[in-house]
């Protein structure tokens, strides 16, 4: 057979010759021209500013709002510390007014208890000063303090009272702690440490005398020995001499009226010694 005859191809459209041609090569973008440029950097400024404007807005109401609020916060303080001090001011009225009612029932239990008390010592004839007049202790500390007795019950006796008046000062300086009176307190409390002073130096001085004289007081039984006991409600005083070294073997003093026994050993025995309780 004899060979076919090949048909002409279709000849393309126009719309299929530019789809299959190469992309044109893109032109230059046209250089922007002066005005242009000023334009777009007139409009970025003008961005800028909107931009900065808003900002400032911005700063400018939260600035305004924190004032507003601060404002608001010490008003509020204010009212409350104001409220807060017409309380405190009206309660420091009232307790005032309580503390006053109890100090004048206070100092009216205090009179009664000290009329009464010197009511007391006037029926018990007491010779003790008024422990709140200075005069009165003054009196009576300079009236001890020429008193040069060395009995030792006289001694005793002189510093029993003194002490009773030290509880005395004692009760009085307690009252005027209680009502306040800080110049009687301290009045109080110089008195007693003179006293409690006295007191001691009055027991010394006797006990120096007995030492000294040790012989005149000698037991009738033992005349190498002294022993003397004063007791009172407040002040108790024992007093043993050993004049002469004597014996090997231990001794035990006793103190009856005070309660006390102390053995003394075989060295304390051989030397002349003195024992004093109080």
């Amino acid at each position: 057979m004899p060979p076919k005859k090949k048909g002409k191809a279709p000849k393309k459209t126009k719309e299929e010759l530019e789809e299959g041609a190469p992309p044109k090569k893109k032109g230059k973008a046209p250089k922007k021209t002066k005005e242009e440029l000023e334009e777009e950097r007139r409009l970025q400024e003008e961005e800028e500013a909107r931009r900065r404007a808003e900002e400032e807005r911005r700063l400018e109401e939260e600035r305004r709002q924190r004032e507003a609020e601060e404002a608001r916060r010490r008003e509020e303080e204010a009212k409350n510390r104001a409220a807060e001090l017409e309380r405190l001011a009206t309660e420091h009225d009232a307790t005032k007014l309580d503390l006053e009612g109890k100090a004048h029932r206070l100092a009216d239990i205090l009179r009664s208890q000290k009329e009464a008390r010197d009511w007391d010592k006037y029926l018990a004839c007491e010779p003790h000063p008024d422990a709140q007049v200075e005069g009165d202790m003054n009196s009576f500390l300079n009236s001890w303090l020429l008193d040069d007795s060395v009995d030792l019950g006289d001694v005793t006796a002189a510093c029993d009272n003194a002490l009773q008046v030290v509880t005395d000062l004692v009760y009085v300086s307690a009252n005027a702690t209680a009502t306040n009176d800080t110049a009687l307190t301290n009045q109080c409390s110089i008195f007693i440490d003179k006293i409690q002073r006295m007191v001691h130096e009055k027991i010394d001085f006797a006990t120096a005398h007995i030492l000294q004289y040790a012989d005149e007081y000698t037991d009738t039984n033992s005349r190498s020995e002294v022993k003397m006991v004063s007791a009172s409600n407040w002040v108790k005083l024992g007093l043993w001499i050993n004049l002469l070294a004597k014996g090997s073997r231990n001794k035990r003093v006793d103190f009856t009226e005070l309660g006390i026994s102390v053995d003394l050993p075989k060295a304390a025995i051989m030397q002349s010694l003195a024992l004093r309780f109080k």
